[in-house]
């Protein structure tokens, strides 16, 4: 007959708690390998569609996502740039979007030693849309007595193309 175990014989097997278990967890190995090959090719494959970049956050302070080329060369050059240092200490300088877009954000920071070579102050300063190849003048003050400023460092912060 059809549907009816032969004497003695159970139809299904019965599952113990411990085979129960075994599956709950292959199941849940299962799904975390799929989630894991998932993000592998989220962050592999994703970033080749984006204009052929890929993006990074970037190293300095405040720093927001950046765009990275292969050598990994700033968009924004800074051109020149000097320390003043009568009646208050600040840097001034120009700085050149030497990409073919549009940033949407960009930061210079200046950093201010006093005669130790110890630094006792940094500051930013940031434009928004500076277009290719357009030049940015800049300034940064140091809230510090200008008697105490011997010398300064000025590099490229972040930057964000539009």
């Amino acid at each position: 007959m059809y549907g009816k175990p032969e004497p003695g014989k159970k139809l299904f097997r019965e599952v113990s708690e411990g085979d129960h278990q075994e599956k709950v967890l292959k199941g849940i190995a299962f799904g975390i390998v799929v989630a894991g090959l998932l993000c592998v090719l989220f962050l592999l494959v994703i970033p080749a569609f984006e204009d052929g970049s890929s993006k990074k956050a970037g190293s300095q302070p405040g720093s927001t996502l950046t765009e990275t080329s292969p050598a990994s060369v700033p968009p924004l050059k800074i051109l020149n740039w000097r320390l003043i240092n009568i009646g208050s200490a600040y840097v001034e300088g120009e700085a050149q979007n030497t990409s073919s877009r549009v940033l949407r954000y960009a930061e210079v920071w200046a950093y201010f030693y006093d005669a130790k070579g110890r630094r006792i102050w940094e500051g930013l300063a940031n434009t928004f849309d500076l277009g290719p190849g357009m030049v940015w003048r800049f300034r940064i003050h140091c809230l510090k007595d200008e008697w105490e400023v011997s010398q300064a460092e000025v590099k490229v912060g972040s930057w964000g193309f539009r």
